[in-house]
Order: C-alpha cells, then sequence, then structure tokens
C-alpha cells in the first residue's frame, strides 16, 4: 500500500506537466508491458516533438515524463488518461469504466495567428468508457465533458488497437481513432470571437467536428528494471477546425521517445 501511494503522489504531481506535453498525444495507443504484479508499470523521461498549438506551422520540442501505471488492471494511469474499470468481463471481452485525460490549450505566444488573443487554457475532461478485447484487437468508445471550466464542452472518441507484435521484449501497437469535439469545444480553441477579430484575422465560429488520427507506438524491453520506448501520432482535422483563421496547418504530428524504470 505504501508504495502504491508514493506512485500515485509521483503520478499526481506531474499531471501539470502532462497535461501540458503529452495532453495531444492521447491518439498514440498506450503501451501494455505484462506483469505478474498488482501494482506495475514504469516511470521515465523523453522527449516530445509536437507543434507549438495544434494548427500551427511551427514545432517544439520537448521534455516528458512517461508514466504507466497498472493496479491489478482496476485503477490505471498511461502516458496521459487516468482510469478505473467499474466492471470487466475478464482480461478479454467487455469492460465499462470512467476515465480523464487533458486537452492541450494554447498562449498568445504559441504562433503569429494567436498575436492579442487571450488564453486558451489546459483543460481536463472526465467522462465514461466503454472497451472490448480479443486478443489482440481492442475497441473502445468514451463521451467525455470538460469539469475544469474552460471549454466547458463535450468530446466524444472511437479507438480501434491492435497488437502487431508481441515478444518478451518488443511490444508494436497500432492505432486508429476518431474524436468528436462539440461546439463548445471547436469554438473555444479554433474559434476567433468578435473582439479578438483583426483585418486578417476575421471573426469565426466552427461548428461540431471529428478529427481523425492514425498512431503507433512501441517499446523494447532493455532488461528486467529498465525499458525504452517511443510513438508517433497523425491527425489529420475536421473541415470546421480547418477553415480556421489561426490554423495554419491541416493535420500534424507528434512523435515521442523515452526510457523508463519497470516496477
Amino acid at each position: 500500500m505504501k508504495r502504491l501511494i508514493t506512485v500515485a503522489g509521483l503520478m499526481f504531481a506531474s499531471s501539470a506537466a502532462v497535461a501540458g506535453s503529452l495532453g495531444d498525444v492521447s491518439d498514440v495507443p498506450a503501451t501494455d508491458v505484462k506483469s505478474e504484479k498488482e501494482l506495475s508499470g514504469f516511470l521515465g523521461l523523453g522527449a516530445l516533438w509536437r507543434p507549438e498549438y495544434i494548427g500551427g506551422d511551427t514545432t517544439e520540442t520537448k521534455p516528458v515524463p512517461l508514466i504507466s501505471v497498472d493496479y491489478r488492471d482496476i485503477v490505471y494511469f498511461k502516458l496521459n488518461r487516468l482510469g478505473v474499470w467499474f466492471w470487466k468481463q475478464g482480461q478479454e471481452g467487455f469492460r465499462i469504466g470512467a476515465v480523464a485525460q487533458p486537452r492541450r490549450g494554447w498562449r498568445r505566444n504559441d504562433g503569429n495567428r494567436l498575436s492579442g488573443m487571450d488564453t486558451r487554457g489546459d483543460s481536463v475532461e472526465l467522462g465514461v468508457n466503454l472497451a472490448w478485447r480479443y486478443d489482440r484487437f481492442e475497441a473502445e468508445g468514451g463521451y467525455l465533458t470538460d469539469v475544469s471550466d474552460e471549454s466547458d464542452g463535450d468530446s466524444a472518441y472511437i479507438k480501434l488497437r491492435y497488437a502487431l507484435m508481441q515478444s518478451s521484449t518488443w511490444n508494436l501497437a497500432g492505432q486508429l481513432g476518431f474524436e468528436y469535439l462539440d461546439d463548445d469545444v471547436t469554438d473555444y480553441y479554433f474559434g476567433v470571437p468578435a473582439d479578438e477579430a483583426t483585418p486578417i484575422r476575421p471573426a469565426y465560429s466552427p461548428d461540431e467536428e471529428w478529427n481523425t488520427s492514425v498512431s503507433l507506438v512501441a517499446t523494447y524491453i532493455i532488461n528486467p528494471s529498465w525499458l525504452a520506448m517511443g510513438g508517433f501520432s497523425y491527425t489529420v482535422l475536421g473541415d470546421e477546425l480547418q477553415d480556421s483563421p489561426i490554423v495554419e496547418e491541416d493535420d500534424y504530428a507528434n512523435v515521442f521517445a523515452g526510457v523508463a524504470w519497470r516496477f
């Protein structure tokens, strides 16, 4: 129990850094490192390459904590998601739970098109999720709402994940994802209110929209105590977001890599 409390403290102490760093890597599938222990996972550090803001045409590289904690396949934190399974059929089959994850915002100095606009803060979204697992395949869907008083909007997702490789040293998984954003979320993060409009940045209020992503994550077990991992996601923004005057690129990628200590 003491070990669980210690790991939980480290996990939540890092939540702000995760929200600002891996908050836009929710499209990357969580890596599975099998363990027979009740409490297992890894703690590490990596580097993340990403756009300065979603829709921007400049990139940045940032240090990022790599955290995965699983307690008896009930409570988990994987890269950027905190969740709990309330009911499950077993390792395979259906399961129902709750999940919380961050959504990355932006600051006016993140890009020229944002100059003079108010900050759009990082938000925390909380909701329910349903998953179905069979062999190497997993399908998951969820519905979330902003609980941090930022966008005050709702979102949903569908993720189709397949383990392409599973061995004693290598794990490789791919994922196809679809994300729904209601008009409160799209307007907050991609809209331009009248009081922030300029002659070259007209007022804009997008409707609800879907984004599509593909992603890949790999882990390599170096030894019983250490692993290396890396992944990427590629996302295409929906038409309503592409039409925003603050969006410079219709798609974007995130890439990360690092090493971690296993426990």
